[in-house]
């Protein structure tokens, strides 16, 4: 028979009691650990709109069964328009709660399962439309609408070229410390801490070089922010308030708030704001380094992508045009 899971007395004075009480929240410890902190706040903000739903429809969230997340599912994709990946990861934060105190996962069902084999399928184009990359033209549009006299814009033109070079996602390039930034003849050289793939925080190097023209050189837009606004340590990229300085308590500027950067300067260089987003910046990256010759590899490597088929579409747009046939008709 297995043992039953210890609880906690509170009044028990057994030092064998205590020792494996004191093991037990020590492992709840770890385990709440071994996801970054960006996948706990998801996972909790997913729960909390499980559960609501469930209170709403007189369902019962814990636990529930596979009558109960198939509908949540199906109104999440077809009323709320939810995207694939929205959906998705609430899916997994259901599954990671009733696995975590021991219950059997309803999003383990085989019918769960095929319905959201469905959604992965007719919601799989749906990102792109609000995903179109920004390519080195764009970026030049873009910092034509960007201050060079203030701090917030010096700011802004580190941070719409260090996250272009980089490949970053936001929450990557927000994540960023000045003592990430190592300097050398060649450019920079950043620590990035790689999200999902790096839950240990030791960062993977990626190398920025020194741009052809002064004015789209992420290093000399880099250097220039951080002399001005006098930053030696701390977080990178922080929020500036009304007059202009930066905030001295260190708020780093959220990852959100990369987004409405570039839609705002999207906006003012009448560009598709609609369109773009803070992954624009990585989409471009790729399809713009590929578009050049860029081996996949080396993009695979300057990205932190370890599966091939997470860029697939964006290495075959560039490819579609690189290697056309139509290149050898001599039109």
């Amino acid at each position: 028979m297995p043992q039953e899971p210890f609880t906690i007395d509170a009044l028990s004075t057994s030092p064998t009691h205590r020792e494996r009480a004191e093991l037990q929240v020590l492992a709840e410890e770890f385990a709440h650990l071994s996801n970054s902190p960006n996948t706990v706040r998801a996972y909790r903000s997913d729960w909390r709109a499980f559960s609501t739903w469930c209170e709403a429809c007189g369902y019962l969230a814990l636990p529930a069964t596979a009558h109960t997340v198939i509908p949540y599912a199906t109104h999440a994709a077809a009323k709320q328009h939810l995207s694939r990946a929205t959906v998705l990861r609430r899916m997994a934060a259901v599954r990671r709660v009733h696995e975590s105190r021991g219950l059997p996962s309803p999003v383990s069902d085989p019918t769960t399962r095929a319905v959201l084999s469905g959604i992965r399928r007719t919601k799989a184009a749906a990102p792109e439309l609000a995903r179109a990359p920004i390519r080195t033209v764009d970026i030049r549009r873009l910092l034509q609408h960007v201050p060079i006299d203030t701090l917030g814009g010096l700011r802004d033109r580190a941070l719409l070229l260090l996250g272009y070079a980089s490949g970053c996602t936001r929450a990557e390039l927000v994540a960023l410390d000045v003592e990430d930034i190592g300097e050398s003849q060649l450019g920079l050289l950043l620590r990035v801490r790689r999200g999902q793939i790096d839950q240990d925080g030791y960062g993977q190097s990626v190398g920025i070089p020194h741009g052809r023209h002064p004015d789209t050189c992420p290093v000399s837009a880099v250097q220039n922010y951080l002399a001005t606004a006098g930053l030696s340590s701390g977080p990178m990229f922080r929020a500036v308030n009304r007059g202009g300085h930066l905030r001295m308590d260190g708020t780093r500027l959220s990852a959100q708030s990369v987004a409405l950067k570039i839609k705002h300067y999207a906006e003012l260089a009448d560009m598709p704001a609609s369109r773009l987003s803070a992954f624009s910046l990585r989409a471009g990256l790729i399809q713009q380094a590929r578009e050049h010759g860029a081996p996949i590899a080396t993009i695979m490597a300057h990205t932190g992508h370890r599966d091939f088929r997470a860029i697939q579409n964006r290495i075959q747009k560039a490819d579609a045009v690189r290697e056309s046939a139509a290149s050898y008709l001599g039109l």
